[in-house]
């Protein structure tokens, strides 16, 4: 794991917003930022989604055709069917060090 007050901060890895892998944050973070931008929200008379998918530690494992079929049949469809279904499907990435960038390898 990355030290969060070492390298990881240094080189600006985490999105300032992030709780997971950072030293001193915690679920409870999060909850309170949820919490936060829910009070906002209605403050000014909007509509939210939340979505929770925890797939910590499972990703690999996790079938995503099955999670996708599961949501198609409900009513979880339009839009945020198809940011679940980009979240889950066609994932690539790069990893970066001392400013040179690796191949491109894809997660099936």
């Amino acid at each position: 794991m990355l030290d969060s007050d070492g390298f990881s901060k240094k080189n600006g890895i985490f999105d300032p917003r992030q709780n997971g892998f950072r030293r001193h944050r915690s679920t409870t973070n999060s909850l309170h930022n949820i919490q936060e931008e829910i009070h906002l929200t209605l403050e000014a008379k909007q509509i939210m989604c939340l979505i929770a998918l925890d797939i910590s530690k499972a990703y690999d494992t996790t079938w995503r055709p099955r999670i996708l079929k599961i949501l198609s049949n409900t009513i979880c469809n339009g839009n945020l069917f198809n940011f679940v279904k980009s979240f889950l499907t066609d994932r690539t990435f790069q990893v970066k060090f001392n400013d040179k960038l690796s191949k491109i390898y894809v997660q099936n």
